[in-house]
């Protein structure tokens, strides 16, 4: 029997078995009821106590215990907040018990395939102001394809015994330290020892530098501002054609004096 389970104005259509032996009122599959509150954001709710439930033969199933109260649109009618069961169905979403037939003193037609209602339960007007979705769009089919390949990489995740690696923990404040503590001794004439890189054939030993050689460091604006308030700081501006020039005049002035000597 086609049927509308709603709330808030939302809907979702599906397919209800009536079914006069099952001793309950309604039943929901528990994948349909997980969707629909998803999908019709209510939420699902605990029963006060279990409710014990037998299958069709006879076998005693997991007890029931939660449930969803919702809208049911059903031959034209609309029935408001009834509680339905959360329970495995198997191959049925939703099955109509006996219960709910007696309360509403329904009769089932099988010959024609529909419900006989009493008199005194008519059709209701404007039951269908609700915006209904097919069941089916909350199950979308699944691509054999991609789902092979999402288990194919799974499995390779698996076997690999790669683990992240401990990440040494850097800050602009420790940067900068270094960076000055390196400005610092070779301005002193003492720089800081650098390990070689190790190669395969080594032809000559590296020749050690001369004269000091200075590491210049890019920082940012904010860094820059931030050096500029501090009152031990000096801010001036030059060019490399002026360092150049110094550092000509400062080699002239010492041949000069080795001459002399």
């Amino acid at each position: 029997m086609p049927c509308t389970i709603s709330i808030n104005r939302l809907g979702i259509k599906t397919r209800a078995l009536i079914n006069t032996r099952a001793n309950g009122f309604i039943f929901l599959n528990s994948p349909l009821a997980r969707e629909a509150s998803r999908y019709l954001d209510t939420n699902i709710r605990t029963l006060e106590h279990p409710y014990l439930v037998k299958g069709f033969d006879g076998q005693k199933a997991d007890p029931i215990t939660q449930y969803l109260e919702l809208n049911l649109h059903i031959s034209g009618r609309k029935q408001l907040k009834l509680p339905m069961l959360i329970v495995k169905l198997g191959g049925q979403d939703m099955i109509i018990g006996r219960a709910w037939a007696a309360k509403y003193n329904t009769l089932i037609d099988c010959k024609n395939r529909q419900l006989l209602w009493p008199d005194d339960l008519p059709e209701s007007k404007g039951w269908n102001k609700v915006l209904a979705t097919h069941q089916k769009n909350l199950f979308p089919p699944v691509n054999q394809e991609h789902q092979k390949d999402a288990q194919r990489r799974d499995q390779l995740l698996a076997k690999d015994s790669w683990r992240p690696q401990r990440i040494l923990r850097r800050t602009w404040k420790t940067d900068q330290k270094q960076e000055y503590q390196k400005m610092d001794q070779d301005l002193k004439g003492d720089p800081l020892k650098r390990q070689p890189k190790p190669t395969k054939l080594e032809l000559r030993p590296e020749a050690k530098p001369t004269s000091p050689t200075i590491d210049i460091c890019g920082i940012s604006a904010v860094a820059f501002d931030l050096n500029l308030r501090r009152k031990e700081n000096t801010y001036f501006t030059t060019s490399l054609y002026e360092i150049d020039r110094i550092l000509e005049e400062h080699k002239e002035t010492e041949t000069l004096d080795e001459h002399d000597h």
